[in-house]
């Protein structure tokens, strides 16, 4: 399976080659350089994974994709109509570097949690 690894420490997006997704999570796993993952953007029916505690990790690096800051390497692939993984189009490498603004190094961004009161 073909997809785009997103690295906010080289900036760089680079094609990627995958066996079945859905019976080797330790690919995606060992990209990403983390133990969790979650699917946090779809962007022209394709699907960004993130590490799910990207922003609990010291030192690391931040991209924004659309104005939306996001921590850590990020993987792109397509995704079909049922929800599956797929490869992801040869157009979406153009289409990423078009949407994605580099954050300097050195900028963080804090985790946070609200809670409000129903009323």
């Amino acid at each position: 399976m073909k997809g785009y690894l997103i690295n906010p420490f080289d900036q760089t997006i680079k094609p990627v080659i995958l066996s079945d997704v859905d019976s080797n999570l330790k690919q995606i796993y060992a990209l990403l350089d983390c133990t969790t993952i979650d699917a946090v953007y779809t962007i022209d029916d394709h699907t960004i994974y993130v590490d799910d505690e990207g922003l609990f990790v010291s030192e690391q690096r931040f991209f924004k994709l659309c104005g939306q800051p996001l921590a850590g390497k990020a993987l792109v692939l397509g995704a079909s109509e049922d929800g599956d993984s797929i490869d992801a189009e040869l157009w979406v490498e153009d289409t990423l570097e078009e949407r994605i603004d580099w954050v300097p190094e050195g900028i963080t961004y804090k985790p946070s949690m609200e809670f409000r009161a129903w009323e």
